[in-house]
């Protein structure tokens, strides 16, 4: 081996080595669980976004009662939910609570949006308040989302203890 070819080798390992700390980095920036404290009011972009991604019918009773712990722990008591520009949910996970299920949706944009919760779709107009009765079925934790979707905080979780 000459020495141009050690110099090649040596040069692709150091090339190698730095973009595993580059990635190792990037990736556990992107995974890192957000900090949320009792008073603040979580949007979608301050949550842990994988809370968002409801587990599937194959997830086992273990994994799905950690999730619900999670999105209790996150869950904000309120009756009212923001829809700012671009459908940006706030708070995002929202405890539900007490026999009468009454959510406003305060839709400070300035064009109409739509909320689909369990199957139901609420036209909020712009720059208005709309209450929804949500039904006394609804158990655990249930997906929510608003369109026009223009951004990842779109969806988000109303949570019934």
């Amino acid at each position: 081996m000459n020495s141009q070819n050690v110099f090649l080798l040596i040069l692709l390992v150091i090339v190698l080595g730095l973009g595993y700390v580059i990635y190792s980095n990037y990736t556990s920036t992107l995974m890192m669980p957000a900090v949320i404290t009792p008073s603040s009011q979580p949007s979608a972009n301050s949550i842990n976004n994988s809370i968002l991604n409801i587990p599937t019918v194959n997830t086992s009773l273990q994994e799905y009662k950690k999730y619900v712990d999670s999105v209790a722990a996150q869950a904000v008591a309120t009756k009212t939910i923001v829809i700012d520009g671009g459908c940006l949910l706030s708070p995002a996970v929202v405890k539900v609570e007490g026999s009468t299920r009454v959510v406003t949706f305060k839709n400070n944009d300035k064009i109409e949006h739509t909320v689909s919760i369990a199957g139901k779709d609420y036209k909020i107009s712009a720059e208005s308040s709309k209450q929804v009765t949500l039904s006394s079925q609804l158990k655990g934790v249930e997906g929510y989302s608003c369109l026009p979707i223009t951004h990842s905080g779109a969806s988000g979780l109303l949570f019934f203890p």
